[in-house]
């Protein structure tokens, strides 16, 4: 039932398993809670092969795959929907035409005029037009009818050149 053995002088458990060599102090804590806690930590500690011998080691795979499993979640919650809308992104900003409804990143609302190489002209009131980047489009409103490339293009070398 516990105390000290007169041979060896180890104490054990109320479990009838071997503890620490020590004192009746190991003894009595083993009867309290506090002590059911310390006697388990033992035990399983004692229950363990000594670090480099036997046992098994775990699978090197078994110890990636909660990491892989992260990536992964992370790839398809995270990374591809947004290389996904930024592709959207560049597909909205190359297919831009005169006539294009818009809403810019600022909130602006307008439709465009003319198209250069980085930037166009968005008309926002009648008569009032201003000059953004083409990143700045956001949304395209309603899709214009387009036509007068030739037009578009006399402009743009026009614009150039003042």
């Amino acid at each position: 039932m516990g105390g000290i053995e007169p041979s060896g002088g180890m104490c054990r458990s109320y479990a009838g398993t071997p503890g620490l060599p020590g004192s009746n102090f190991i003894n009595a804590l083993s009867l309290t809670t506090k002590g059911l806690m310390f006697d388990f930590l033992v035990r399983t500690a004692n229950a363990m092969p000594p670090a480099g011998q036997g046992g098994q080691q775990p699978d090197p795979f078994l110890q990636f795959a909660p990491f892989i499993l992260i990536i992964l979640v992370f790839y398809f919650l995270v990374i591809r929907p947004q290389s996904k809308r930024a592709k959207e992104q560049r597909k909205l900003i190359e297919n831009l035409k005169k006539g294009d409804e818009v809403y810019t990143s600022s909130g602006l609302r307008g439709t465009i005029q003319r198209v250069a190489e980085t930037e166009i002209h968005l008309e926002v009131a009648p008569k009032v037009t201003i000059r953004i980047l083409k990143q700045t489009v956001t949304e395209l409103v309603k899709a214009g009818k387009g036509g007068g490339d030739k037009e578009e293009k006399v402009k743009e070398v026009e614009d150039k050149d003042e």
